[in-house]
């Protein structure tokens, strides 16, 4: 009877520090709504990440950890997976203030993998010999030894999508984050809201809305105009859409008629003025400093050749305008 006893209470002492591990991890969330007994730093964000099993949507944490050098989104999922599987007490169990100090003595990757290397082959999951392979994410030494191949890589893609040929690796990148960033926040909504509640949201051009009432902050460009109205959005939104299509997204050359009117397509005689025409607007789309709002006040205007022809050179094919 004493020997089940004592095996009774080393399982409630195990069980009891496992718990306490555990409270102590998701007490990080904590942190972020009181007042903190400490700097919060990036490996906090990273430890909320985990626990919401989200893509972190700190910027410097994006940094910090790699997620803004993994471009694909299998990518970023797999280094949230390792992640996961580090930080979790279920798991490894590393807490982030070990995690930040190994990231601040720039030794991240030698722990992670010294970590992992203490548990089994067997039980280290998918994730790490991933990592094994894409080293570099985490490691700024080897980035400027895999930056060429990285970015050939970034060019492929990009272009076999419909993207730009002359976008360079830092302009897809500056584009690629913006989006990664905008998807995060659903991510966030969806998470907070109901399901009934988003749809209500979207039906009555209230999604910016819903995201203020759930404490998110969204800062994209012209985003609050797409939304805004979105049964009755300004034509220069249609006209995007059209000029950024491809043949096989749009076969039939399908075009809205507030497009047509306001944009010179209807004073095209023939396809290859509208194929030339749409160039000229893809053109101005690609720009990272094109502003569609400033394109539609100049169709209000009458002044679209103007306005296109101080950004970009013009030539008489484009009369139309």
């Amino acid at each position: 009877m004493q020997c089940l006893w004592r095996v009774l209470q080393s399982q409630a002492l195990l069980w009891l520090s496992q718990s306490l591990v555990c409270q102590k991890f998701h007490s990080v969330s904590h942190i972020f709504d009181c007042k903190p007994r400490r700097p919060i730093t990036t490996a906090d964000h990273l430890a909320l990440a985990v626990i919401k099993n989200l893509f972190p949507q700190d910027t410097q944490t994006c940094k910090d950890y790699g997620f803004e050098r993994a471009f694909t989104a299998e990518n970023r999922s797999k280094l949230l997976g390792l992640y996961i599987g580090q930080m979790d007490p279920g798991r490894i169990g590393i807490p982030p203030e070990t995690i930040n100090d190994w990231r601040v003595r720039g030794v991240l990757v030698e722990e992670i993998k010294a970590a992992y290397y203490k548990i089994p082959a067997q039980f280290r999951g998918g994730y790490f010999p991933w990592f094994l392979q894409n080293q570099h994410i985490l490691d700024p030494s080897a980035v400027s030894q895999s930056n060429e191949k990285g970015d050939t890589m970034v060019l492929h893609a990009w272009r076999f999508t419909g993207g730009s040929e002359t976008d360079s690796p830092t302009d897809i990148r500056a584009r690629i984050k913006e989006e990664m960033y905008l998807g995060g926040c659903y991510q966030v909504l969806i998470i907070k809201c109901t399901f009934d509640e988003f749809c209500n949201a979207y039906r009555s051009a209230r999604i910016l809305k819903l995201f203020r009432k759930n404490g998110i902050d969204v800062n994209v460009r012209y985003l609050s105009d797409v939304l805004q109205k979105h049964r009755m959005n300004k034509s220069v939104w249609d006209l995007k859409q059209f000029a950024m299509q491809t043949d096989e997204q749009n076969p039939e050359g399908r075009i809205a008629n507030s497009v047509a009117c306001d944009y010179g397509f209807m004073n095209c005689r023939k396809n290859a003025e509208t194929q030339a025409l749409k160039k000229i607007y893809r053109t101005f789309f690609e720009r990272l400093d094109a502003d569609p709002l400033a394109l539609h006040d100049a169709a209000i205007r009458g002044n679209i050749f103007g306005y296109l022809g101080s950004l970009m050179k013009l030539n008489k094919s484009s009369s139309a305008l």
